[in-house]
């Protein structure tokens, strides 16, 4: 099992604490990995890894010598280990996951994908999520915070986790989250596209498939668009990652605000609000 957090280029992981039980005294090996390619999600580089000495139920702190030589997504692994219990978390924040080292049957036969030619194809480790209901995320404690969501985010002009989780989040106790973008001379705005976060990590094929939640937890399901003082638009029951708003009349403002109002129960992430 590996849990993939993002790292900012000259950055460190902090100190990691969990929680292990383990049933008989054992060594349990945590490693830290990462991709050759930038933008690719295979632990194809070990950068470091530690040896945890287990017996019974304890927290456990561990760290890696290492530092990020550009942005990227790296996998704390926690090699299988029979009769060790890792605690877990009902939190799930928005552009961090779980995934395991394992096999999807309709699409390959092997946890491995094997180049056995000269196909030019890569061999590399399938590592996947689980669809929901039956993700989980491990109970971590950081010494000190990783910087992963910033407000800055929403101007870097893409739209998903890509090498960092590009999104804005709200703290986890802000019962008023808000966002404003600001312009130091007035706009003249046509429309507003509001892109933001639908769980782009949980597999979603096609209706066949089935789905657990009618609307992904990280959701925006109710918010408002102010244009300085002026109410532009509330929704109600969205769903939707990509919400534009037309205007009659093209409205002229110094900053656009949006308010957040609901979710379909986890925290919320923002990417952009294009204007035209």
């Amino acid at each position: 099992m590996a849990l993939l957090l993002p790292v900012q280029a000259g950055a460190q992981l902090p100190p990691i604490t969990v929680r292990l039980r383990a049933h008989t005294a054992t060594l349990l090996t945590v490693s830290l990995q990462g991709s050759a390619r930038s933008g690719n999600f295979t632990p194809d580089y070990q950068y470091d890894e530690c040896h945890l000495a287990l017996s019974g139920e304890a927290e456990h702190t561990f760290s890696f010598r290492w530092q990020s030589e550009r942005d990227q997504y790296v996998f704390v692994v926690f090699d299988a280990q029979d009769g060790v219990d890792i605690a877990l978390t009902d939190t799930h924040l928005p552009g961090i996951m779980t995934v395991f080292n394992s096999l999807n049957a309709r699409v390959a036969k092997h946890t491995r994908q094997i180049a056995d030619a000269d196909y030019g194809v890569d061999e590399f480790d399938f590592w996947l999520p689980r669809r929901r209901p039956h993700q989980v995320m491990p109970a971590l404690r950081f010494s000190e915070p990783l910087s992963c969501f910033s407000a800055q985010n929403v101007l870097n002009g893409r739209l998903r986790p890509e090498q960092l989780t590009n999104a804005w989040v709200p703290a986890a106790d802000d019962r008023a989250a808000e966002i404003t973008w600001r312009w130091a001379a007035p706009q003249t705005l046509n429309q507003l596209t509001l892109v933001q976060d639908n769980d782009f990590d949980n597999a979603m094929e096609s209706v066949q498939m089935g789905h657990y939640h009618a609307v992904t937890p990280h959701c925006i399901t109710h918010y408002r668009l102010w244009a300085d003082d002026r109410l532009l638009a509330e929704v109600r029951d969205n769903h939707h990652s990509v919400c534009q708003h037309r205007f009659d009349q093209p409205v002229v403002a110094l900053s656009i605000r949006l308010e957040i109002l609901a979710t379909a129960g986890a925290l919320p992430a923002v990417y952009s609000l294009n204007v035209s």
